[in-house]
Formats: C-alpha cells, sequence, structure tokens
C-alpha cells in the first residue's frame, strides 16, 4: 500500500510522466470500449484524485499480446513477487505459449 501511496503522491505533485495503455474493442452498443493493458495502479491513482480524464496510449494487440505486454510491465515494476510471476507464466503455458517464448 506504500507503493501505492507514493504513486498517488507523485501524481498529484509532478503530474503523470507515463500514460496509461488500452486497447480498443467492441462495444455492444457499436460505440468502441477500450480495456486496460498497462497502468492499473496508475488509472487507481487518477481516479483517488478526482481526476475524470487520463492520458492513455491505444494499441492495436490481440488480448494475448495485451496479456503479455501487461505481465512484462509488471515483472519490470519493483516489488513484484515471485508467486505472481508464476502464476502469470502458468497463464501462459495453459494458453499454448512454449517456454522458449515465454
Amino acid at each position: 500500500m506504500k507503493v501505492f501511496e507514493e504513486i498517488v503522491d507523485n501524481i498529484r505533485a509532478i503530474g503523470l510522466k507515463k500514460p496509461i495503455t488500452v486497447a480498443e474493442r467492441p462495444g455492444d452498443d457499436g460505440d468502441p470500449r477500450y480495456v486496460l493493458v498497462c497502468g492499473e495502479g496508475r488509472l487507481n491513482a487518477f481516479r483517488i484524485l478526482g481526476e475524470t480524464h487520463i492520458p492513455a496510449l491505444v494499441v492495436d494487440v490481440t488480448d494475448e499480446d495485451a496479456f503479455i505486454m501487461s505481465l512484462a510491465e509488471n515483472i519490470a515494476r519493483r516489488g513484484y513477487r515471485p508467486l505472481e510471476i508464476l502464476a502469470d507464466i502458468e497463464v501462459l503455458r495453459k494458453r499454448g505459449y512454449s517456454a522458449e517464448i515465454i
């Protein structure tokens, strides 16, 4: 929780340094909707700060590629628990990815 509080304080003090990443998907009503690929902590911090809009990078990726992008960002951030990495790797294995690709 301390790390998240630091994210909120940092965004409050200097603003967002890196936009979130989203992927466009068709909505039920025909309008586009966006799924979060990377930046859950930044998005939650913006919400806590009362913001209604956040800068976002829209990427055109498959669900599998979005998952890999999210996994790569999570691995890169400090404090990622080894058991979380193992769980994410298991998800990739179940989706048919080889050890070499992972």
